[in-house]
């Protein structure tokens, strides 16, 4: 891994952490780039924090350096000028390595954080993962037979989709595109169906691009569904109860599709797929643990955790615990 991009992990890493930290509906952006208040250029944060409190907005911008030597009072009085030339509320100064004793000073007299994120020893990974548990639902489906039922053509009472159709819906293959709309003569397919079928402004479950907070008790556990966009196909599917049958049924407007016979075109009356579904809680890997410490002791635990969803993807979560509070996975 390049410096540079070492760095900018460790610039979303203490992003994510504030974010944990922070009141809930706060609005995390990194980088950033703020006005500044006499010359109106943009001027880069690494990270900043936006809320309310009442009618005031707050601002606190954060600010990461992963250096092998220790921060001095150079870079502290750097943040201090920033941050009054973008108004900021209060900076969060983050080291990977710590401050030296003249840069603390100076930090504390004007008001900026100083935090330092380092790694702790395997036995403390062991004794803090046992006060959390993650798990991840996934959700799984495969088509098990498609019937389709087309209105007579000429002489034809029952036409049938021609062969290479048929043989691509035994493979079950759910973006499989073979029904032809009149409307703008587009082909789509059962996936398409099943999408437009999902209610409106119903968002199941969690992207995967989208990081991934819920707040849990000490001692807990805590389920993570992943967002699909079949979300329909898994209403009331028991998790880790086995497979369970799903049919759905579309009905067809006079006109409105089509699908290719050895015969021509044929009108669609109706579809009717049946899945099977499953859905199984998968336990993420505990990975490292971080220690989050402001001068006056521990501030969180985070740890992160990844884990292999199929697919070649991995999804990466992490998990921070305030010293003697809430955990947040």
């Amino acid at each position: 891994m390049t410096q540079n991009s070492k760095w900018r992990e460790f610039e979303k890493l203490i992003t994510l952490v504030e974010h944990h930290l922070g009141p809930m509906g706060a609005v995390v952006r990194s980088p950033d780039h703020i006005a500044d208040k006499v010359t109106g250029q943009p001027r880069e944060v690494d990270a900043s924090i936006r809320y309310q409190v009442g009618s005031v907005p707050i601002l606190i911008t954060i600010e990461c350096r992963d250096r092998v030597s220790t921060e001095d009072v150079t870079w502290i009085e750097q943040l201090i000028s920033k941050r009054d030339s973008i108004g900021a509320s209060a900076t969060v100064a983050v080291s990977a390595t710590g401050f030296s004793g003249p840069a603390k000073e100076k930090a504390k007299a004007h008001g900026i954080e100083t935090r330092v994120l380092k790694e702790v020893s395997d036995e403390a990974i062991r004794n803090w993962a046992e006060h959390l548990q993650l798990v991840v639902v996934r959700g799984r489906f495969n088509i098990v037979r498609t019937s389709v039922r087309l209105k007579p053509i000429g002489d034809h009472s029952e036409p049938s989709p021609e062969q290479d159709v048929l043989s691509q819906l035994a493979k079950g293959d759910v973006e499989y595109r073979f029904i032809r709309r009149t409307a703008d003569n587009q082909l789509i397919g059962i996936g398409d169906l099943l999408r437009e079928s999902e209610p409106e402004g119903v968002t199941v479950g969690q992207t995967l691009d989208t990081p991934l907070t819920v707040r849990v008790p000490p001692k807990s556990s805590v389920l993570i569904p992943l967002k699909t966009s079949f979300s329909r196909l898994f209403e009331d599917v028991a998790i880790n109860a086995g497979p369970a049958e799903q049919a759905f049924k579309w009905e067809f407007a006079a006109g409105e599709a089509s699908i290719s016979t050895e015969h021509g075109p044929a009108e669609v009356e109706s579809i009717e797929v049946q899945f099977s579904v499953v859905q199984q809680s998968l336990p993420l890997n505990v990975g490292r643990l971080l220690s989050y410490e402001g001068d006056d002791g521990r501030i969180a635990h985070v740890e992160e955790r990844e884990l292999d969803i199929g697919d070649g993807r991995v999804l990466r979560t992490m998990s921070s615990g305030r010293s003697g509070g809430d955990e947040t996975a």
